[in-house]
C-alpha cells in the first residue's frame, strides 16, 4: 500500500484483494450450491464496506499530516485522487458508452453523470447502476476525498462526535424506513431503501468517518490482542450467514459496519501471522489489482456465462472462468495502464505545484 512518507501497511493491500474477491462472488449465480452457502455468497457486498472504511483509514495514514501541515493544497489533494480513479473508470466505461451509442440506447445525462462521478447522487437504479455499474463506488468515494480535507482540520473528538451523529442518524432512518417503505419502488429496479442505505454517499460517508476514526485510535496505541484476529474472521462469517434475515435497511451497510471496522483494526498488526501471508509480494500484487479486478468482474461473469450457455455444472464453469478472466485481465490493467496511467498522472500534478511554489524568476 503506497502511502507516501507514512510507513507501509502492505498486509492491508493484499487485504484489499479478499474485499475485491468477496463481492465477486456475490456477483456469480450459484444455484447448485446449498441455500446457506448461496446466502453467504449472497452477502459478498460487504467487500464495499470494507473498501470505505479502509478508504478512510488509508488517506488519513497518507495525507493528514501533509494537509494539516501545509504541505498540499485543496486542490492538489483531488487532482491527485482523480489521478488514481479516473483512468480506469473511463476505460472501462468506454466500451459501455459504445455499445449505448451503436445500440441507441444511452442518453446524454446518463453517460454524464457516470462519466462525472455523480451517478450516486440519483434515487434511480438507471442512473446509479449505468455503464459499468461497479463504478457507482466511485461516486461515493469522490464524495469521500472533497469531504477528507476539511475533515483534517477537525479535532479528533468532534470527528467522533460527528460519526456518532451520523450513525444515530442513519440508524433513524433505517427503523422509519423498515415500518413505512422498505419495498417501495420509485425510479429504477430497486427499493428507495437500496439507494438510501446502500449508494447514497451521505450516509456510505459514515463508513469512511469509521476509518478516520480506527485511525485515530490507532495513532493512539490502541491495539488489539491476538485473539482477536480469528474473532474478527468468525464474527464475518456468522455475520454473512445470519444476514439474509436482517431487513434491507439495516443490512446493506450498518449491520456489517462493525465487524469489518473490526476485522480491518485486528490486521493493523503486521506480527500476526495471517497479515505476513497478506503483505507478500504475491497478495500485495494481487491487492495492488483489486481495483482493476473490481472493475472489470461484472463484463467477465457476463461473457463468461455467455460463452458457457447450458453445460452441465454451470455455475463452476462460470465461477471458474470469470475469476481467471478477471484476475488475468486485472493484472495486465494494473501493470500495463492504470498504474502508468496513474504516476504519468500524479506525476504532472506534482509537477504543477511544484512550479506554482516556485516560479521561474
Amino acid at each position: 500500500m503506497n502511502t507516501g512518507g507514512a510507513p507501509r501497511l502492505d498486509q492491508l493491500t493484499g487485504l484489499r484483494f479478499i474485499a475485491a474477491l468477496l463481492v465477486f462472488l456475490s456477483h456469480v449465480p450459484w444455484p447448485s450450491a446449498p441455500d446457506w452457502l448461496q446466502t453467504m455468497l449472497a452477502q459478498g457486498f460487504v467487500g464495499v464496506s470494507f473498501f470505505f472504511v479502509l478508504s478512510g483509514f488509508v488517506l488519513s495514514h497518507s495525507y493528514t499530516g501533509r494537509i494539516t501541515g501545509s504541505e498540499m493544497s485543496y486542490a492538489r489533494f483531488m487532482a491527485l485522487r482523480l489521478a488514481r480513479l479516473s483512468p480506469l473508470h473511463l476505460a472501462t466505461a468506454l466500451p459501455y458508452v459504445l455499445v449505448g451509442v451503436w445500440r441507441n440506447n444511452l442518453t446524454a445525462p446518463v453517460a454524464l453523470l457516470n462519466l462525472t462521478f455523480l451517478q450516486s447522487w440519483v434515487p434511480d437504479s438507471t442512473y446509479y447502476f449505468s455503464l459499468n455499474a461497479p463504478s457507482w463506488s466511485l461516486s461515493n468515494e469522490m464524495f469521500f476525498y472533497l469531504c477528507f480535507f476539511p475533515l483534517c482540520f477537525v479535532a479528533a473528538p468532534r470527528r467522533w462526535l460527528l460519526t456518532a451523529l451520523l450513525g444515530l442518524t442513519v440508524v433513524a432512518c433505517a427503523v422509519y424506513a423498515v415500518a413505512h417503505y422498505n419495498s417501495v419502488i420509485l425510479l429504477g429496479e430497486r427499493t428507495v431503501g437500496h439507494w438510501v442505505f446502500y449508494i447514497f454517499p451521505g450516509f456510505r460517508l459514515l463508513e469512511f468517518l469509521a476509518g478516520m476514526a480506527l485511525y485515530d485510535l490507532w495513532q493512539r496505541g490502541m491495539r488489539l490482542p491476538r485473539a482477536a484476529l480469528p474473532l474478527a474472521w468468525g464474527l464475518l462469517f456468522a455475520a454473512m450467514f445470519v444476514a439474509d434475515s436482517v431487513p434491507e435497511a439495516f443490512r446493506m451497510s450498518l449491520f456489517f459496519l462493525p465487524v469489518v471496522t473490526l476485522l480491518l483494526w485486528v490486521h493493523l498488526d503486521r506480527s500476526r501471522a495471517i497479515c505476513g501471508v497478506l503483505s507478500g509480494r504475491t497478495m500485495v500484487l494481487l491487492g495492488e489489482a483489486s481495483f482493476a479486478f473490481y472493475m472489470i468482474h461484472q463484463p467477465a461473469i457476463r461473457i463468461c456465462s455467455r460463452l458457457v450457455g447450458e453445460l452441465p455444472y454451470r455455475d463452476l464453469l462460470v465461477g471458474a472462468s470469470a475469476f481467471a478472466l478477471s484476475l488475468v485481465g486485472s493484472l495486465l490493467l494494473f501493470l500495463y495502464f492504470e498504474r502508468p496511467a496513474e504516476r504519468s498522472l500524479k506525476g504532472w500534478v506534482n509537477r504543477r505545484a511544484t512550479a506554482q511554489r516556485h516560479p521561474a524568476e
